[in-house]
């Protein structure tokens, strides 16, 4: 969600995991165009992730972030 709690972008993927076991599951989100973060403006997303079992929540956990750009210019002395 973006930092106005508009949901910008939802992944979801299915896996079965056996009882007493667990699994770990990678996903990657691209956040088009977004809200950087710094010290003057704190724009902060949130990411949602939950587990299921069919339509029932087991669990849920929010994870708050901020985007941020860096840039490097480096201009070389010639002799």
């Amino acid at each position: 969600m973006d930092p106005s709690g508009k949901i910008v972008k939802s992944v979801e993927s299915k896996q079965s995991v056996p009882s007493g076991k667990s699994i770990t599951v990678n996903q990657s989100v691209e956040v088009s165009d977004p809200q950087l973060w710094d010290i003057n403006k704190p724009n902060l997303y949130s990411a949602v992730t939950g587990i299921k079992s069919g339509k029932n929540t087991l669990d849920e956990e929010t994870s708050t972030f901020g985007i941020r750009s860096s840039r490097l210019k480096l201009q070389l002395a010639t002799a």
